[in-house]
């Protein structure tokens, strides 16, 4: 749920979909559980350079998930 805050569940959620190997195609990346009308898959899906967050890649990867947590971490807000 929307709660204007990187949670550990929120962290949790975008390892779980890195372990999945979510990538553009497959029903990890396209499927919508929170039912907004967004890919669940483009809602994790950053790309990562040099700690700069950048648009979606197509891919949710090893950098995404760290970000999550480290965002997670550092007590962010969305």
């Amino acid at each position: 749920f929307h709660d204007n805050a990187v949670s550990a569940s929120d962290a949790q959620a975008v390892f779980a979909y890195f372990k999945k190997g979510a990538k553009v195609g497959n029903v990890y990346y396209e499927q919508d559980l929170n039912q907004n009308n967004v890919r669940d898959g483009l809602e994790y899906d950053r790309s990562v350079t040099a700690g700069v967050i950048g648009a979606p890649d197509g891919v949710i990867g090893a950098q995404e998930a760290q970000l999550a947590f480290a965002q997670f971490k550092l007590g962010y807000k969305c």
